[in-house]
């Protein structure tokens, strides 16, 4: 809830999506696991592009809030996140 919280203070929209709400929701989070290297929640995307969860990822530069203190989130809705 950290990144809902801070996206809302920040008037940033986002959509969230619960796994499980989902009716393939541990397939969802199967896939994301393999594809991203990531297995916590939140997997947080910008432009359909993964870049991280709360603090971090499995590259040094993601996160979403690290990344919206320093600006990089900002940047990223404008121009596209990095490719992972």
């Amino acid at each position: 809830r950290r990144v809902t919280r801070a996206l809302d203070a920040a008037g940033i929209p986002y959509n969230e999506v619960d796994y499980d709400d989902l009716d393939d929701g541990d397939g969802v989070r199967a896939e994301i696991r393999a594809t991203h290297r990531h297995s916590s929640v939140p997997a947080v995307f910008v432009k359909g592009k993964f870049v991280g969860g709360c603090n971090d990822g499995p590259e040094p530069w993601m996160g979403i809030l690290p990344s919206l203190n320093d600006g990089k989130l900002a940047q990223w809705l404008r121009d596209g996140a990095p490719e992972a």
